[in-house]
């Protein structure tokens, strides 16, 4: 858990726009660099992250 509790969810547009450059990328990665830091935590639902590898990159 994080000091101050910052949580937030992903969508798979967030993911998709990752893995397509495109705009708002740089936020999302922001955002996963700061949990894998242990800064704030960062959510997903396994139906967006299946809708990724369904629809992303393409």
């Amino acid at each position: 858990m994080t000091e101050d509790g910052t949580s937030y969810i992903l969508d798979a547009c967030a993911i998709i726009a990752v893995l397509n450059a495109e705009k708002g990328a740089e936020k999302v990665i922001g955002l996963l660099e700061k949990a894998e830091a242990g800064e704030i935590i960062v959510l997903m639902h396994r139906a967006n992250l299946l809708d990724c590898t369904m629809t992303g990159g393409k």
